[in-house]
């Protein structure tokens, strides 16, 4: 297994077709609001440096990935924040480990790229919430939605 940073034209082709299969298994409220990702945005993202995209292959074939957006906070400009946009492993790997090493290896990604706060988004129904506390993350924001 190998964890990388990839550009968006090298885990693009890949990403779209697991995405699916990522949007079936947590989006709320398929029927109401179908997939539909701004793939001109990601490129733009990664391109200029907001966006990271650190992905998880085994042998070769990408299994997983954590997309990243990277910026100063608008309340805080003198700290440079790291939001996780998604995190998605294939079910048949996790359980394993992996999933551990792949938010770990996310932390030294943006640590490395000078980010002093993470914040990971976490669905209420997919609640993974356990293993974050577990490496000293603390639950900061409830986020409430509608759809209208």
């Amino acid at each position: 297994m190998i964890i990388a940073v990839e550009s968006w034209d090298q885990i693009k082709d890949e990403f779209i077709a697991l995405s699916v299969d990522h949007y079936r298994e947590i989006a709320l409220n398929q029927d109401k609001i179908p997939l539909d990702p701004d793939y001109d945005k990601y490129k733009s993202m990664g391109d200029n440096h907001s966006m990271i995209f650190i992905s998880v292959r085994d042998n070769g074939k990408l299994i997983g990935y954590a997309f990243w957006m990277i910026c100063q906070h608008l309340h805080y400009k003198s700290t440079r924040w790291a939001y996780n946009d998604i995190i998605y492993l294939d079910p048949k790997y996790r359980r394993s480990g992996l999933g551990l090493k792949l938010i770990k290896a996310s932390e030294q990604v943006m640590i490395d790229a000078g980010a002093k706060k993470i914040a990971w988004h976490v669905k209420v129904t997919n609640d993974w919430t356990p293993i974050l506390a577990r490496l000293g993350y603390i639950k900061e924001d409830i986020v409430m939605g509608k759809v209208l």
